[in-house]
């Protein structure tokens, strides 16, 4: 064998080592779906959430998942399992608002995940993503810049990081909008629901029921809008953009100012 050869194995060697170096250092190794589903590395396909973080996660999808499903999993991409009083497990594709049955139980799901995981949990785009060392922080989620509902591609360049409830209830909004509309259809407004820590202590109520909160609304980076309880702390990745009012008040504002819901990313390729 001669030097030239040596010299080409030797670096083909070092690269593949250096690729495997990146990956192990997400956790994430380049391996097939099913052979990281059954190891310890699963869990790092899934949220670490706690009681109080999905209390209300699916009180704005309850138009697709009925009023009996409660959330079962979170994965990183926010997207949820949820579980039905019968046992069956139904994955909720936030992205696209596809909400479908996984399994007819818990076991059951365990096995079929090694079938369909990849699509259920983007990985092919978890891969890339933990490849570049883009990592989470506490209660975040990879989001969609722009939602595969409204033409979005599953790519590392159309992903943001976002607090879990935003992006939830955001996907939720744009879906619900869309639900009706022949594809193709551009959709310029939505109509908002208020986000708000979990527990809802921060909501008052008059005798009537009705809703006497004072509310301010924020922006994230993408300049998309949102509500928020005034006095409550904003979620990383969002400000006030210094408007307060009643939620009518804060809601005539975002339909005035946020008129194109694309990320403020995409809406710079088209000028």
């Amino acid at each position: 064998m001669n030097f030239k050869v040596l010299m080409a194995a030797g670096v083909l060697l070092l690269l593949l080592l250096i690729g495997w170096l990146f990956a192990s250092r997400s956790g994430l190794r380049p391996e097939s779906f099913a052979s990281v589903w059954d190891s310890p590395l699963r869990d790092e396909l899934f949220l670490d959430t706690s009681p109080r973080m999905r209390t209300g996660l699916l009180e704005e999808w309850r138009w697709k998942v009925g009023h009996d499903a409660e959330v079962f999993r979170v994965t990183v991409f926010g997207d949820l399992f949820t579980q039905t009083p019968d046992g069956r497990v139904y994955w909720l594709d936030t992205g696209t608002g596809r909400y479908v049955e996984a399994a007819e139980n818990t076991k059951r799901w365990t096995d079929v995940a090694k079938i369909h995981g990849p699509e259920w949990f983007h990985w092919n785009t978890l891969r890339d993503l933990r490849s570049r060392g883009v990592q989470l922080a506490e209660e975040q989620v990879y989001s969609w810049r722009l939602q595969p509902i409204l033409g979005g591609i599953e790519s590392v360049d159309n992903i943001t990081l976002a607090p879990l409830q935003v992006h939830v209830s955001l996907t939720a909004r744009v879906a619900q909008a869309a639900k009706d509309l022949p594809p193709g259809t551009k959709i310029d407004r939505v109509d908002f629901e208020v986000l708000g820590p979990p527990g809802g202590a921060w909501k008052r109520t008059g005798p009537r029921g009705e809703d006497l909160t004072i509310y301010e609304v924020v922006i994230n980076e993408e300049m998309q809008y949102s509500m928020w309880p005034a006095g409550e702390m904003v979620p990383s990745g969002w400000k006030s953009v210094g408007k307060t009012g009643t939620k009518e008040e804060c809601l005539d504002y975002i339909a005035e100012v946020w008129t194109d819901l694309r990320p403020l990313s995409l809406r710079k390729g088209d000028g």
